[in-house]
C-alpha cells in the first residue's frame, strides 16, 4: 500500500494543475497506482526498492526539486591533503560545502555514490566532528553551501551509516531513519522522523543493533 499511496500522493500535490490539462500523465499515474495496489505484495525486495526510487523521483519532480547539483570531492584546504569535503562548480569557482568532511577523496566519493535523494534533499554520511574521522552522521544537502546534520543519526562506522541512509523510508510527512538514540554511535538505536517542515519526531522503540532498527522501519 505504501507505493500506491505515493502515486496517489503525487496526484494531490499543488503541481497537479500543471499536468491536469494533459490528461495522459494523470491516466498513467492511476494505471500505475492500480497495478501497484494489486501486485505490491508480490514484488521482490529489489523490485520494491527500484519502484520506490522511481516514485521518489516523480514526487521530487512534481515539487520542483528534481534538479540536483553536480557535487564533487575536493581537499578542504585546497592543498590535496585530508580532510576532503563536498563542493560544486559555480562557473569558474569551486564552492566548498561546510558540514560534511571525509578522511579521503575515495571515502567522499563512496559516500556520495551511496547517497539517497528524498524530499528535495540529498542524504549521505560524513564525519560528525568534521575531521574525517569516526563516528559518522547523516547530513542533508539542499543546494546550499552547508550540510545540515540529522538529529540522532550518529553511527560508529561509515558502513553502518550508509546502510541507514539506504534504509531510509519516505512517507507523505517526511522521511524515517535509524541512528544512535544518544547520538554517540552506540546502542540503543532508535527510529527518528524528519518531517517536511524540518521538525523531528523521536520514536520510542529501541534496538540493540542498527540492522534491527533499519529492518523495523
Amino acid at each position: 500500500m505504501r507505493f500506491t499511496k505515493l502515486v496517489l500522493a503525487s496526484l494531490s500535490l499543488a503541481a497537479i494543475p500543471l499536468i491536469a490539462s494533459a490528461g495522459v500523465l494523470t491516466d498513467k499515474a492511476y494505471q500505475v497506482a492500480g497495478q501497484l495496489g494489486s501486485r505490491e505484495s508480490t514484488l521482490s525486495p529489489a523490485q520494491q526498492t527500484q519502484v520506490s526510487r522511481h516514485l521518489d523521483g516523480i514526487l521530487s519532480a512534481l515539487n520542483g526539486t528534481g534538479t540536483e547539483r553536480n557535487y564533487i570531492c575536493v581537499s578542504r584546504d585546497n592543498d590535496n591533503n585530508r580532510p576532503y569535503v563536498l563542493a560544486y562548480r559555480d562557473f569558474a569557482e569551486t564552492v566548498r560545502i561546510t558540514g560534511a568532511a571525509f578522511d579521503s577523496k575515495q571515502e567522499c566519493e563512496q559516500s556520495l555514490g551511496a547517497s539517497e535523494y528524498k524530499m528535495g534533499r540529498l542524504f549521505l554520511c560524513a564525519s560528525r566532528d568534521q575531521d574525517g574521522n569516526r563516528p559518522y552522521q547523516m547530513v542533508a544537502l539542499n543546494g546550499a553551501n552547508k550540510a545540515s546534520a540529522l538529529q540522532r543519526s550518529v553511527l560508529g562506522t561509515m558502513a553502518d551509516c550508509q546502510a541507514s541512509v539506504h534504509a531510509m523510508k519516505q512517507a507523505l510527512e517526511g522521511v524515517l531513519y535509524c541512528g544512535s538514540r544518544d547520538n554517540d554511535g552506540n546502542r540503543p538505536f532508535s527510529p527518528t522522523g524528519l518531517k517536511n517542515d524540518g521538525t523531528y519526531v523521536y520514536g520510542r522503540d529501541q534496538f540493540d543493533t542498527i540492522q534491527a532498527c533499519n529492518a523495523a522501519l
